[in-house]
């Protein structure tokens, strides 16, 4: 799917010693499951229209989530662990709640573009291992991708752009 409201082209680094030629950072979505109007109900839908609640996913259902404020990325347990570093990272959230010692690790998740199905690599992100994995849109940016997260019913895009030209939806909830 090509973006006619984009003039601007981003071009893979070809240098594979370069840090960011490792850009396949994206963010993990859910898909919504429409519901159908009953048999015996009257309903405002037709048969032939889909109708889909915006409580059909049950929270733990969710994809990861997608951060402004974040200077770094937490790994869940919605991806998989590939290389462990000899790094550690605090991390502080909320009411100062903090998780300390935290290794650094690189992981791979699995996630729905507009193209299809795609593997994400994910790079330098601290591993919690619990919930959903939580995604820095500084660090996604970092590695040449576009993060266009504000909401479509202010005039966003609510989609993450890649260098490859995929399209990855964000939910807003």
């Amino acid at each position: 799917m090509s973006d006619p409201t984009e003039t601007d082209k981003l071009v893979v680094p070809s240098d594979t010693t370069d840090q960011r030629s490792n850009d396949k950072l994206e963010c993990n979505t859910s898909r919504v499951a429409p519901s159908k109007p009953k048999k015996n109900r009257k309903s405002k839908y037709r048969p032939n229209k889909i109708h889909a609640s915006k409580h059909a996913i049950k929270r733990s259902k969710r994809g990861a989530l997608v951060d402004r404020g974040a200077n770094g990325g937490a790994l869940g347990n919605d991806a998989k662990v590939i290389f462990k570093r000899n790094k550690t990272a605090d991390v502080t959230g909320i009411d100062n709640h903090e998780l300390n010692a935290l290794p650094m690790v690189d992981a791979t998740a699995k996630t729905i573009a507009d193209k299809g199905p795609v593997i994400l690599i994910l790079r330098n992100y601290a591993h919690h291992g619990l919930n959903r994995t939580l995604h820095s849109a500084g660090q996604i940016e970092w590695y040449l991708n576009k993060v266009h997260d504000t909401s479509m019913k202010v005039g966003g895009r609510q989609v993450i752009k890649t260098v490859h030209g995929c399209y990855i939806p964000i939910n807003i909830i």
